[in-house]
């Protein structure tokens, strides 16, 4: 058979060429699929539709990833890969491990026993568990060949290896050995195979496509960013790192050599494949120039140029005039928030051109889930609302089910403070689960305020923290306090103390839901605090999601199945496994972390809108609109974290991975991809302090090549402010589309109003009314907060100020703390006849005392100052009474009910505190 190569610089130069030579090409059989390779979601997305456009439909074609394929052929070819791919994959290597190194006997590891020992323990088995499974996987992949296999010897890797080895036999390595070495006919290979947009491929896979090759067609569509032969193009950084002058060594166009290197090395086992293999045959290269030849064409096409021809145009820098070419620019913004409010902006005015289509947009970011909430944030409301997509979310983005479900699981170190129960309960999918909504929030906001709750669910909870058993402040102190006010019916000297309002028959049930809700979560805690073996785990796992969530929203759904299909996978692992051994919690909430962290939604690439994705391998989609979010110095490109006991870091072979090399190659990628402009965001300025910050180093390359190349080029420096006036100045190179930062900045730039002598200028409002009759509540209300009472009752302006709960209890007694309250309640119960271990536990039990001691001290020195007054002005305010007030003057009426001693002639007003202007008139 044959293998068939096409190189090309534009993926839809290469897509047309696979439509017309193998995608048109006549089948033996009309029914049989056609296998085409693709490396991620996004690419086999773009094929698929240009496959429909250009050849009016595509239907009945497969499209594995390299791994997926490579895996179908060694199932059909190879005997023991089913088990093995099972048994040797990273996820049953990292729990076999971790159960070999669980039940390991005294010494058997003597390496490990440091990180092993400790509080941690189990946690940081755990950890080692996965990164060394990790390892094992890359060096089956990465290290195939037996010369190269670090996997020898008697070194404590090798141990595990060779106990997993003779616990499940063959291994995933034994199965490629003996693929590659075999010389049967190979069975249930495809007629034709083809390899499309490929930019990188771990010499393994591309060693069996090769095998593959012998006896069947092999179409490799190869996208590069050079036409010349760049085997040998090294930067400067390299060449340094290998300890050859780079003063003598050509490196062609300094952005290819840069940013090259992972690429480079495909191209070069292309090469050695072809020399070595005559029977490989080359279709004609598919280049097509991004300049034309009579014309110079805009910047961003120029360096394109450069690229692919290998050119340095720093040796021939040509002077030009950058004002109106936005084909490539770099935006220094201030902030993560200001690159996508003037991205919005910029896109606004190229849509409302008619140049683009949202189809053709695509906007990347080193990690979408950073600029996730920013893109809501600006992109949700105006024009462009309901025209954008974002790919490459994860589950622990926001408030999503996987961030809800984490808070859960972090309950079993939590005090339970108020904030944190109220914002679990807030959110909707639990909100739902329980039936509170938004607004019944407030309403238990109020109660758990005027209950004085602070954190823990009872006594045993605050003993657990601080080692004090008490039970007030907490939880269970509160609702029982509640439920007794409800069942009492009226309040008793006790319960007249505090502002704890009796819950009314309308929020009973609510608050029954809460209790549901509040007995649930202590149930949960215990749960979280007990040790358990993997299949427990998973069990109790699946009932949170059962028990805490409900939703109704698509979204949520999906998320919640991929959370279900996740725990049901894990039971199936212990029960195949038969993992023996509990662990803690803090193992699980890891795995979770990871999981979350690893499900990236891809499907919303390319659906017609302006997409939004990460920066990934292979997101070399060509798009007439290509920016670029985030090119900040610590985000891109990623660094390299090798690890101490990495085997394969002690000597690098070309295809090893590398995220420094493939964020580079990707960078390319992306320049090489964008038709019309390609823009480059980041955060060139601090906005606190205006500090200058530097680009990413890929972003610095770039820069300082066109200022080299183009001396006139320059980046566009953008304000804090969207409101700056020079956004809506007419001639200013800075553009806004926003009406309210207009209306904004014409308010700014409007001279100051000048007021008649000095006075200010009298509102258009509605003014007072005369009033002819006043509540003494209302004058007591108006006497506390004269602006607020105006503005509430004569222009039906109220400002809602939540209740801040409190976090911690009272320690100290003052008039912060409610000292005056707290004088009122003791004499009133001295008045009541109860006695101080009565007054003492009452008090305690309404939360009005610090615990322990301090609060027992605070009492008797309070109740001790209360009694240094004198006996008849202690008998007189105990004898007050409620005497209804009606007082005319004129045509005002005041009227109300107040408190007064029995002998009007003395009337004592007793305060515990400095008297103000609300407390005057009231009494």
């Amino acid at each position: 058979m044959s293998f068939y190569l096409y190189p090309g610089n534009k993926l839809e130069t290469l897509a047309e060429c696979y439509c017309r030579t193998v995608d048109s090409a006549v089948r033996p059989d009309p029914l049989e699929r056609e296998t085409v390779i693709v490396q991620t979601q996004g690419m086999a997305s773009y094929l698929r539709q240009y496959i429909a456009a250009f050849c009016g439909a595509a239907v009945n074609i497969e499209m594995p990833f390299p791994n997926g394929f490579i895996e179908k052929l060694l199932l059909a070819n190879t005997g023991g890969f089913a088990a093995a791919r099972q048994y040797f994959s990273q996820e049953y290597m990292a729990w076999e491990i971790f159960s070999i190194l669980n039940r390991r006997a005294p010494g058997e590891f003597p390496e490990l026993e440091a990180y092993l020992s400790g509080d941690n323990g189990a946690l940081h088995l755990w950890q080692l568990s996965g990164r060394v499974a990790a390892l094992f996987d890359r060096y089956q992949i990465y290290r195939y060949q037996d010369e190269h296999f670090p996997l020898h010897g008697n070194s404590w890797q090798a141990r595990l290896w060779n106990e997993l080895r003779r616990i499940y036999g063959k291994s995933k390595l034994e199965c490629f050995r003996e693929f590659l070495g075999s010389r049967e006919k190979i069975r249930n290979l495809p007629r034709r195979i083809t390899v499309f947009g490929v930019g990188s491929l771990p010499p393994l896979y591309l060693e069996m496509f090769f095998k593959a090759a012998q006896e069947t067609e092999l179409h490799f569509f190869y996208l590069t960013p050079c036409q010349e032969y760049w085997e040998e193009v090294r930067s400067v950084r390299e060449l340094r790192r290998r300890g050859e002058d780079a003063c003598e060594v050509e490196v062609g166009n300094p952005l290819l050599a840069s940013w090259g290197e992972s690429g480079r090395e495909l191209f070069a086992n292309l090469l050695d494949k072809q020399d070595a293999m005559p029977y490989l045959s080359s279709e004609e290269a598919l280049f097509t120039p991004y300049t034309v030849p009579d014309e110079k064409g805009d910047i961003l096409h120029r360096l394109q140029q450069d690229i692919l021809d290998m050119t340095d145009r720093r040796e021939m820098p040509e002077e030009i005039t950058t004002a109106g070419d936005t084909s490539l620019e770099i935006l220094n913004c201030h902030a993560p928030k200001r690159e996508v409010e003037i991205l919005h902006d910029k896109l606004l005015m190229l849509l409302d051109s008619g140049k683009v289509e949202l189809r053709n947009i695509i906007v990347m970011a080193p990690d979408i889930n950073d600029y996730y909430p920013y893109i809501d944030a600006v992109f949700s409301r105006g024009p462009l609302k309901n025209c954008y997509t974002v790919s490459d979310r994860d589950l622990h983005t926001g408030c999503g089910i996987g961030d809800v479900f984490l808070r859960l699981l972090d309950l079993y170190s939590s005090r339970l403070t108020v904030p944190e129960v109220m914002q679990l309960l807030r959110t909707p999918v639990i909100g739902a689960a329980f039936g509170v909504a938004e607004d019944d929030i407030e309403t238990l906001n109020r109660y758990w305020d005027a209950a004085r709750v602070c954190w823990g669910s009872d006594g045993a909870d605050h003993e657990r923290f601080c080692g004090v058993a008490f039970e007030e402040f907490s939880w269970g102190n509160a609702i029982d306090r509640m439920f007794t006010l409800f069942a009492s019916g009226a309040h008793g000297a006790e319960q007249s103390m505090d502002d704890l309002p009796q819950l009314r028959e309308g929020d009973m049930e609510l608050f029954g839901r809460f209790c549901r809700f509040l007995r649930m979560i202590r149930q949960l805690r215990r749960s979280l605090r007990e040790n358990r073996d993997l299949a427990s785990w998973m069990e109790l796992m699946q009932r949170m999601l059962n028990g805490f969530f409900a939703t109704s929203e698509p979204e949520d759904n999906s998320e919640l199945a991929e959370l279900r299909k996740f725990f049901s996978d894990k039971s199936f692992i212990a029960g195949k496994l038969q993992i023996s051994g509990d662990f803690p919690v803090t193992v699980i909430i890891d795995i979770v972390k990871k999981f979350l962290d690893s499900v990236r939604d891809s499907f919303s690439f390319l659906r017609g809108k302006i997409t939004f994705c990460s920066l990934t391998p292979l997101r070399s989609i060509p798009a007439d609109v290509i920016a670029v979010l985030g090119l900040d110095e610590a985000a891109f490109p990623r660094r390299d974290v090798t690890l101490g006991f990495d085997l394969m870091s002690y000597k690098i072979l070309p295809g090893d991975r590398s995220a420094a090399r493939e964020d580079r190659y990707l960078f390319l990628e992306a320049l090489m991809s964008a038709r019309k402009n390609f823009w480059c965001f980041y955060n060139g300025r601090s906005r606190r302090n205006g500090k200058t910050l530097m680009p990413s180093p890929v972003l610095g390359e770039l820069l300082d090549y066109l200022r080299q190349s183009y001396p006139g080029f320059q980046e566009t420096m953008h304000h804090l402010q969207p409101f700056s006036r020079e956004y809506f100045e007419v001639g200013s190179p800075l553009r806004s589309c926003s009406k309210e930062d207009f209306q904004v900045a014409k308010l700014l730039a409007s001279p100051p109003k000048e007021f008649p002598s000095g006075r200010l200028v009298e509102s258009a409002g509605p003014g007072c009314t005369d009033i002819e009759h006043v509540e003494l509540e209302a004058l007591i209300k108006w006497a506390g907060d004269p602006a607020g009472y105006l503005l509430a009752n004569h222009h039906d302006i109220r400002f809602a100020i939540p209740a801040v709960s409190r976090e911690r209890e009272v320690l100290t007694v003052n008039a912060l703390n409610g000292r005056y309250q707290l004088d009122r309640n003791i004499a009133e119960m001295e008045s009541a006849d109860f006695s101080e271990e009565e007054s003492l536990a009452a008090l305690r039990r309404n939360n009005m005392l610090p615990p322990g001691s301090a609060g027992r001290n605070a009492f008797y020195k309070e109740l001790a100052m209360i009694r240094q007054l004198p006996e008849a002005w202690r008998q007189e305010y105990y004898s007050q009474e409620r005497l209804a007030l009606k007082f005319e003057h004129g045509t005002m009426k005041l009227s109300g009910i107040f408190e007064c001693s029995s002998l009007l002639d003395k009337q004592k007003i007793l305060f515990s505190a400095h008297a103000n202007t609300s407390s005057s008139l009231k009494h």
